[in-house]
């Protein structure tokens, strides 16, 4: 991650979005997660979680329709 960089977005295999979200979260950067979002719903629920203590967005990417699903600070 670029220290001066305010978001971060990650093309990871699905299995490590939830994680790699968090960190970055952590590090003050907000996110845009390839669906799925997470593994689970838990997994889910601890990167809002994360969001909201850092006061970062975290938002699912996901294209078709309308539908945008966010946690802002």
């Amino acid at each position: 991650m670029t220290p001066r960089s305010t978001r971060f977005t990650s093309p990871l295999p699905a299995a490590l979005h939830g994680r790699r979200a968090a960190i970055a979260l952590r590090a003050g950067k907000h996110v845009l997660v390839e669906k799925p979002f997470a593994a689970n719903a838990e997994e889910a629920a601890a990167v809002a979680a994360v969001a909201k203590t850092a006061r970062r967005t975290a938002m699912e990417a996901h294209y078709p329709g309308t539908s945008i699903s966010a946690v802002e600070p």
